[in-house]
């Protein structure tokens, strides 16, 4: 089995993780480059979606709400803004500066009303139990099935080891979790190694390089960067229990 995906920096859509290239059931995850002034608009259809602006300012209109996010430079220089969309939702996204907007997906019912999740509203970076640093953008019980976390993890240090063991996220565990691992680095030339592993399954190190997503569905999957480079990584996950296979 393949275990990343590697983006393309020269195309609009530069990745997309989707359940056929996984193989799992309900997550997709996909990475753009929107230019300034070009409008782009979508559904969520039958999924609840988080948008989360990677770097970059826009304007979003969901219905009769509009949020102006005025965004980081890139994602090492700050926490991020997000909206979150219920199933059934379209919206408008106008850039006022390029912008880069990851999305994540998810099959959901609508329980959740839209919302514009700002950095103030995400409360302070915690620390892991390692040397990465932690904020949680969509925790258990603020949407149906996905949750999403940032990390920072400094030059040289792990993250991830021992897994969750402090985070809000180990009360999920156990459940049925399909997981992007999503990474930039600084600078650019940098890499990381991660590591997947599940009793009596996959063991495997993967090389990981800038824009790279590692697929991880169920396993442990500790990550260390390299001396000298700074490693992000979005963690987007997806509750897959009781969903059926697409």
């Amino acid at each position: 089995m393949e275990h990343k995906i590697s983006s393309d920096f020269t195309a609009e859509r530069r990745l997309a993780v989707t359940p056929d290239v996984a193989g799992w059931k309900g997550l997709t995850f996909r990475a753009y480059m929107f230019r300034a002034g070009q409008p782009i608009d979508g559904e969520s259809v039958d999924d609840e979606v988080l948008m989360l602006f990677l770097g970059g300012s826009a304007t979003v209109r969901v219905g009769e709400q509009t949020w102006d996010v005025d965004g980081r430079d890139d994602v090492f220089s700050g926490p991020p803004h997000c909206i979150y969309l219920p199933p059934r939702h379209s919206y408008l996204l106008t850039p006022r500066t390029d912008c880069e907007v990851a999305y994540a997906r998810a099959r959901a019912e609508g329980r959740f009303a839209p919302r514009f999740i700002p950095p103030s509203d995400q409360g302070e970076p915690g620390q892991g139990g390692d040397a990465r640093r932690v904020t949680t953008l969509l925790g258990p019980g603020e949407a149906e099935r996905l949750l999403c976390a940032e990390a920072l993890t400094p030059p040289g240090a792990w993250s991830g080891c021992p897994l969750y063991e402090d985070d809000e996220f180990a009360s999920r565990r156990g459940a049925e979790l399909a997981e992007v691992c999503y990474h930039r680095i600084d600078p650019r030339t940098g890499w990381a190694i991660q590591r997947l592993y599940a009793d009596g399954g996959t063991d495997a190190a993967v090389v990981v390089r800038h824009g790279d997503a590692v697929m991880a569905p169920g396993e442990s999957h500790p990550v260390v960067a390299a001396p000298g480079h700074a490693l992000y990584t979005l963690h987007v996950l997806a509750d897959e229990s009781s969903l059926p296979v697409r």
